[in-house]
């Protein structure tokens, strides 16, 4: 039997009273003997129905309520589809749901499935009442009896809402999805419905409806049209016949959180010219908007450059034609969505790419550079192959010349210095209480001098001096400064004859050098950085010192080159103050705040070369620099901007009137603070303007 109800109300009703009848009579069905009410009428059955009587051997017995809690079990005649609700249990009142086909015929109802068919027979239908028979086999022994049921119509206590609790947001969340449990209730349904709202606070009253759903099969919804980023809600309600059935707790959706999946490069290519070429997956995102592809030194020292940005999902290569002045490149390829929401924290979407430019410098730690305008070249002290090594180098022609062969082993603070004197031309390297001379024109080693001995000046005894700074003043006359004095030296060779010495500042400075900056062949200054002022020796044509006493010119210098003289203008210029002095009264000339950054001070004096890049606060800054030079003319207070290939952080000239650059691809600070960031330091040349 597969009208579950039928059945069911029979059996109970059999157990209960009819098994204590005395009769052996068993009642069947004659269609002959029986009234069958022809004229019933399908409209007339369309509805909802419940059992309240049945009958069986003459014996009437009402049909119990078996769960008080949910009513009873009814049934419902639909346009060909006859359902059956029975309860189960108590606490939510779900009901068992039957499904099946039905048709009518000359008072005989067929109610069937795939494979079974009950028949019911009509034998009253009024608008109100329904006595129909059919024959069911109790005991299972094939032997049928005949029961008759009467039914009334039948209004269902109030449906519980069991459906909306189940909406909630669907996997992935890289797109706004909803699901629920679809509609399987007895009344009517008529409509899905989904709801959105802006804010935090979810209030449904300023909820704007979105979507309405009349398939009563549909169980997800995917919001296309998203709006702006923010916070929203999103609600669901359930219609039947009856009117709304529930509305569920508001899901809180924080567009913030939908994230895109990044996709992957397929292949890439480098072109004989250096043009990379990019292929990369189609994005499948819901919400895309564009891809973002961005450059950055393979060991990501620094922050990512953008390349270009692609609003076509469809476009899957690209090439950049201009790549960075970089050996070694790492592409990255970002999917954003319309929230602007992207992912970063995978190495899947990474193309690592290898170039080839012959400006690069294959090294990427630099301590020292001099400079030699006349021969167009540079002497680098540097740190490659996991060693120290001292090279000249052809900017020109991008190749290294010459290479130390006996390499200075002794850190140290003192820059090296290209210097012509009698004894030629020579590249000094302070090695602890000696002074290394190479041959500047193919470094080959000549000897040590060590800085130390007697005078021919009586009571003058030295030991060995651990300098921190020194020059040649001409007139066979050297200087040298330590912690303690100043000391002037003439030289034949390899062998320095002290001449006079005289202290300088009586407080011991724990760090830095006592820097010399020589204002012409007669006067230095004597200065260190935590002094903040200067002393001035004058030196005669024999090597002797005067002191001068203190000049109140607050000198800051990490390097000897940090301050520069110039004999056309009588200045003397403090690159890491941006100030100018005069190098006769020792007074202010100026400060200037552009170039933030001073690099050069040309051969004239009335130009000052530099960047507006902060190379001393790199990685907060970086956002801001810029591939270019700024020329600050000192007479008419003007600036100009140069654009360069790279970053430029050393700039020189040479004599055929070319701005020598060293440059980086990516934002780093002073060139010899460049440990770790890759090969990305190249020579730019530029015609002096």
């Amino acid at each position: 039997m597969i009208n579950k109800i039928i059945l069911k109300t029979a059996l109970f009703i059999f157990f209960c009273f009819f098994i204590s009848c005395e009769s052996d009579d068993i009642s069947t069905l004659d269609e002959s003997t029986v009234n069958v009410f022809k004229e019933a009428k399908e409209e007339d059955l369309l509805g909802t129905w419940a059992i309240f009587y049945v009958e069986n051997n003459d014996v009437l017995a009402e049909a119990p309520i078996n769960i008080e809690e949910c009513g009873r079990d009814f049934f419902v005649y639909n346009d060909n589809i006859y359902e059956e609700f029975l309860f189960q249990e108590s606490s939510t009142c779900t009901p068992l749901k039957n499904q099946l086909n039905w048709e009518l015929n000359n008072g005989i109802i067929s109610v069937s499935n795939s494979t079974e068919q009950d028949k019911l027979t009509i034998l009253k239908l009024t608008e109100n009442e329904f006595v129909f028979s059919t024959e069911i086999d109790i005991n299972n022994d094939n032997n049928k009896e005949l029961f008759t049921f009467t039914a009334y119509r039948y209004t269902p206590p109030k449906e519980l809402d069991l459906y909306t609790s189940s909406f909630s947001r669907q996997e992935p969340f890289s797109s706004i999805k909803f699901k629920w449990n679809a509609y399987t209730g007895y009344n009517t349904f008529e409509k899905y419905e989904i709801y959105r709202a802006k804010g935090d606070f979810c209030n449904t009253d300023n909820a704007e409806l979105i979507a309405t759903i009349t398939d009563i099969n549909t169980q997800s919804y995917f919001d296309e049209n998203p709006p702006e980023n923010g916070e929203y809600c999103y609600f669901f309600r359930i219609h039947t016949d009856k009117g709304l059935l529930g509305t569920s707790n508001a899901n809180h959706v924080s567009t913030t959180n939908i994230v895109p999946k990044n996709v992957k490069f397929t292949e890439h290519h480098v072109s004989e010219n250096n043009e990379v070429q990019l292929f990369w997956e189609k994005s499948l995102d819901h919400y895309f908007s564009h891809y973002e592809i961005v450059v950055q030194d393979k060991n990501k020292n620094e922050k990512e450059k953008t390349v270009t940005i692609i609003d076509d999902v469809n476009t899957t290569s690209f090439t950049d034609l201009e790549p960075l002045y970089s050996s070694e490149l790492r592409y990255t390829i970002y999917v954003y969505n319309v929230f602007g929401n992207n992912y970063k924290y995978n190495t899947d979407n990474v193309a690592n790419v290898t170039l080839t430019y012959p400006e690069i410098l294959d090294f990427s730690r630099i301590n020292y550079i001099t400079f030699d305008a006349d021969e167009q070249a540079m002497f680098i002290y540097m740190f490659i192959d996991r060693e120290y090594k001292l090279i000249k180098y052809d900017y020109i022609n991008h190749k290294i010349t010459n290479e130390a062969f006996k390499k200075p082993y002794s850190s140290t603070s003192v820059e090296m210095k290209l210097i012509t004197s009698n004894n030629g031309k020579e590249l000094l390297f302070s090695q602890s209480d000696e002074l290394w001379v190479y041959n500047a024109s193919d470094l080959t080693f000549k000897y040590s001098i060590e800085v130390e001995g007697k005078s021919d000046y009586e009571g003058v005894d030295l030991t060995p001096v651990y300098f921190n700074s020194f020059d040649y003043l001409g007139n066979h006359t050297w200087v040298f400064t330590n912690n303690d004095d100043v000391f002037t030296f003439t030289r034949q060779d390899n062998t320095l004859t002290n001449i006079d010495k005289s202290p300088h500042f009586p407080d011991h400075q724990s760090m830095y050098n006592y820097e010399i900056t020589t204002i012409n062949e007669n006067n230095i200054l004597v200065s260190h950085k935590y002094e903040g002022r200067a002393i001035h020796y004058t030196v005669d044509t024999n090597g002797l010192i005067t002191n001068n006493g203190i000049k109140q010119i607050p000198l800051l210098a990490y390097n000897n080159s940090d301050i520069t003289v110039n004999a056309n203008t009588s200045y003397i210029y403090n690159k890491q103050r941006n100030s100018i002095y005069s190098s006769t009264t020792f007074s202010k000339i100026k400060d200037y705040s552009s170039p933030l950054t001073t690099l050069y001070i040309d051969k004239t004096g009335n130009n000052i070369y530099g960047v507006n890049n902060d190379l001393n606060n790199v990685h907060a800054t970086r956002e801001n620099f810029k591939r270019e030079i700024i020329k600050y003319d000192i007479k008419n207070n003007t600036t100009t901007t140069i654009a360069t290939k790279g970053f430029p952080i050393y700039i020189n000239e040479d004599s055929s009137n070319h701005l020598v650059i060293m440059s980086s691809s990516f934002p780093r600070d002073h060139y010899y603070l460049t440990d770790g960031y890759g090969y990305d330091l190249f020579i730019e040349t530029i015609k002096t303007p």
